[in-house]
């Protein structure tokens, strides 16, 4: 009862913004572990931990958008599961869900947090979180939660990959140090970054080139063995080149092609792209053509 007594009268001085009250950081660590533990239900679990905070109230807010994508998209719905500790197991922090995308934790005196919740993902579609027991999509606003005021702070991402799964696609860095239990970690300079990166998991076909010395990934699948590899890389490439003389500059260190299938259209990203498309259609040149040609998105049913 003191406790829920406690958080009441939290919420009523954060309401009339009390000095201190909202959460702030230091340099601290905000890092996430996302797993795939059984991809068949659907669910990824993520698991956020924050170090360095301060105040006694932290707002942890899920966007309701996607870079390259002008809608909103309510991707709180997808959130389950949600819970707050200073570990991944300890007893729960008090919180409460105080506007539709904003989860308030009472902290306390903790100097950091974990937060972990499960996104569900069913919806085949480039701005949208998919799992199941072939592939992964993460579309990145509508998996990781960030603390309120803190978008400009550095990011790391952990994936644990289902068994038998071995390739991510995405423009992050990939930091050359796995974590403890053998994830791959990607980094972000901020949420900026780390919002307009998704990323493509899997067992997907996986080609190279480069241009003007940067790596260029192609991750796709359902594409029939009959189609002409080499003739697609070549144009993909042809492509980047003309657009790197045009503009003078490559704006990107690496860049991942995301190629998934079944579906039409796409969304670019400053260092990459996802794209829905039919793969048995590159076996005719008009199909051909049509994938070389993306059209913008199409918005799922």
């Amino acid at each position: 009862m003191k406790n829920v007594n406690r958080f009441a009268l939290l919420l009523a001085l954060s309401f009339i913004l009390i000095p201190n009250t909202f959460s702030q950081t230091s340099a601290g660590t905000v890092a996430y572990t996302v797993s795939m533990p059984q991809p068949s239900n659907h669910l990824f679990h993520v698991v956020l931990r924050v170090d360095g905070i301060k105040g006694e109230v932290q707002d942890f807010k899920m966007p309701a958008w996607h870079p390259g994508y002008y809608r909103l998209i309510d991707y709180e719905k997808n959130v389950l599961n949600f819970r707050a500790g200073l570990s991944a197991d300890s007893p729960q922090m008090p919180w409460q869900k105080v506007t539709k995308n904003t989860w308030r934790v009472v902290t306390g005196s903790a100097d950091h947090v974990f937060i972990s919740y499960d996104v569900l993902g069913t919806v085949s579609f480039s701005a949208q979180n998919f799992l199941n027991e072939n592939r992964a999509f993460i579309a990145p606003t509508g998996m990781y939660m960030y603390l309120a005021g803190q978008l400009q702070h550095p990011v790391s991402v952990s994936i644990q990959l289902p068994p038998n799964w071995t390739r991510i696609a995405t423009g992050l860095d990939r930091s050359p140090i796995p974590n403890g239990n053998g994830a791959l970690v990607f980094t972000a300079p901020d949420f900026d970054t780390l919002y307009d990166s998704p990323m493509l998991i899997g067992n997907q076909e996986t080609l190279d080139f480069q241009v003007q010395g940067r790596l260029h990934t192609v991750a796709m699948e359902n594409i029939p063995a009959s189609v002409d590899r080499t003739k697609m890389i070549a144009d993909l490439k042809q492509m980047v080149e003309t657009a790197a003389k045009l503009i003078g500059d490559i704006g990107y260190t690496h860049y991942a092609f995301l190629m998934m299938g079944s579906g039409n259209g796409g969304i670019e990203h400053s260092n990459s792209s996802a794209n829905s498309f039919n793969g048995a259609g590159l076996t005719t040149p008009a199909g051909y053509l049509s994938w070389l040609n993306v059209k913008p998105p199409r918005v799922p049913h």
